[in-house]
């Protein structure tokens, strides 16, 4: 599995209820450093920033409904 599959996955548990409460925030932010650590070949730096933008902005969209 490459990093980006594993960062996928990781993404889907998170948004998909299977982390608990507790660790939202840390899971969010551990998956922010496994992006930010992508080597050159496995993604771009555009697609980098995308999947930042996406973990970002789903973990504001739940932070502003209250969801945790």
């Amino acid at each position: 599995m490459t990093i980006r599959a594993e960062i996928s996955a990781e993404v889907d548990d998170l948004f998909n209820g299977k982390v608990s409460e507790g660790e939202f925030h840390g899971r969010a932010l551990s998956i922010v450093q496994s992006i930010i650590n992508i080597e050159g070949e496995e993604a771009t730096d555009e697609e980098c920033l995308w999947m930042l933008h996406d973990v970002i902005n789903r973990w504001s969209e739940q932070a502003d409904e209250g969801r945790f």
